[in-house]
């Protein structure tokens, strides 16, 4: 999955972004990942949604990370930064079990003055209850 990420100013002052998919906003029992733009690693978050699984994976390396809901694959994910965009792109693979209605959504924290948190956006609904 693809994501832009867009901040006011400049996509270096980016510090983290995220993606949650889940049937609500909640990271319990969710596809959390979130992205340190820093140190370029991106994190799947656990089932419970309170911390991260560690190693983190660098987009574009080898190594996966996987929660009872998705894999991540370091493979198949990348970044790509122009100007204020930063682009994800997420190598994530649901599991057959992880059912419903699903809803996705981002979030930047960036360190440009005034805007160092963007909240959370509404990105898409997939259908996946059957």
């Amino acid at each position: 999955m693809s994501v832009l990420y867009r901040d006011a100013v400049t996509a270096s002052n980016i510090n983290a972004v995220q993606l949650l998919i889940n049937s609500e906003l909640n990271g319990a029992t969710a596809c959390y990942v979130g992205y340190d733009a820093m140190a370029n690693v991106m994190y799947l978050v656990n089932d419970a949604g309170t911390g991260l699984l560690l190693p983190g994976i660098t987009p574009g390396a080898p190594g996966t990370s996987t929660n009872q809901q998705c894999t991540l694959d370091g493979a198949t994910s990348s970044r790509a930064v122009n100007g204020r965009d930063l682009t994800l792109i997420f190598g994530l693979t649901l599991k057959p079990s992880f059912l419903g209605h699903l809803l996705y959504f981002g979030g930047i924290q960036s360190k440009s003055p005034g805007l160092p948190n963007s909240g959370w956006r509404y990105l898409r609904y997939l259908d996946r209850t059957q």
